[in-house]
């Protein structure tokens, strides 16, 4: 039996991309037992242990939301699994809130649900950087 990975290790290792709306609903439903779901949105992250049911709601009603913002481009949240077959962190990104330019940052996960507890340390690796006040190319050809 192997070690079970940490919640870091889980967040910055490789995931698999859901590609469909079914996919997403079937993941929803197929999860089982506790989860802690991990939120960062407003900056400090938050830890909640769910059971599966809760954990299914919460998913669904995310997709409700992204139905309900009619988008050409996403039809249900950006998700990301662990071993979908056995999942032990699945990543949730709001489509409107997904992108970044360049090196700028990376965006912030919606919902993060994971078998494993993040530690405080990895719980604010995941809050959104502060961006520099430095002037920047374009406040420097701009003149400002």
């Amino acid at each position: 039996m192997h070690e079970k990975e940490s919640f870091g290790a889980l967040f910055n290792g490789s995931l698999r991309g859901l590609l469909a709306e079914d996919e997403y609903k079937k993941l929803a439903q197929s999860l089982t037992g506790s989860w802690f779901a991990v939120t960062v949105d407003d900056g400090a992250g938050r830890v909640e242990t769910i059971d599966d049911k809760a954990a299914a709601a919460r998913m669904l009603s995310m997709l409700g939301d992204v139905k309900s913002k009619n988008l050409l481009s996403a039809t249900f949240p950006y998700t990301y699994v662990h071993t979908p077959e056995n999942p032990q962190m699945v990543k949730m990104y709001d489509p409107l809130q997904s992108s970044a330019c360049g090196s700028s940052g990376r965006p912030v996960a919606w919902l993060v649900l994971s078998k494993v507890k993040p530690t405080p340390e990895e719980l604010e690796a995941m809050a959104p950087k502060e961006k520099k006040k430095e002037s920047g190319f374009f406040k420097r050809i701009m003149g400002e």
